[in-house]
């Protein structure tokens, strides 16, 4: 169908990020009009034909597909907040993949883009200071010091949030290895 073009927005998910970089995203439905999220009950949705035409069609797939799952389409969207949390999007943002052999993180300088359930994000300061988490995330010795906070067993390959149980100093523009550290992550990135 024919959805607004401000309600289209790219996707972002761990199979399309790579260390340093990002493959081209994916597009997604999102009904968000800049100030709230809405579904197919709410005021808003009446004044974009195209989105409410479409809205109307998932949500009727969903309720056919969902199974034992009682939520609603928006309800899935924004389960425990994790659509709402991301708007309204910082100008500076790193993401990395919540599981993998390798730990892997990237930039996104895309303030329209959204991150799947698949990804970890944060907003950031400054460029220097993402280029300077990516360069750490990326890190083979990263990777490595997470490795025992993960869970061990059938599959130990989820970083989820132990990534912050490592020390990582914060940012400082000042401080030389931090400023050598972008300056390599600018040269992988």
């Amino acid at each position: 169908g024919a959805v607004e073009s401000e309600f289209v927005r790219p996707l972002y998910s761990s199979e399309g990020l790579l260390p340093y970089r990002t493959l081209s995203p994916r597009r997604a439905v999102i009904p968000y009009d800049g100030s709230a999220l809405f579904d197919s009950q709410s005021e808003q949705m009446q004044l974009y034909p195209g989105l409410g035409d479409w809205w109307a069609r998932a949500e009727s797939l969903w309720v056919k597909h969902r199974g034992k799952n009682r939520l609603s389409l928006l309800d899935q969207l924004d389960y425990r907040g994790k659509m709402r949390k991301q708007f309204p999007a910082g100008t500076h943002r790193i993401a990395y993949t919540a599981s993998g052999m390798h730990l892997a993180a990237a930039r996104i300088s895309d303030a329209r883009g959204v991150m799947n359930n698949s990804l970890y994000w944060a907003n950031v300061s400054s460029v220097d200071e993402a280029i300077y988490l990516c360069a750490i995330l990326n890190s083979a010795k990263m990777t490595e010091a997470v490795r025992p906070f993960m869970s061990y067993g059938k599959d130990e390959r989820h970083f989820d949030l132990f990534v912050w149980r490592v020390s990582v100093p914060k940012f400082d523009r000042r401080n030389t290895t931090h400023k050598r550290l972008v300056l390599l992550g600018r040269t992988l990135e």
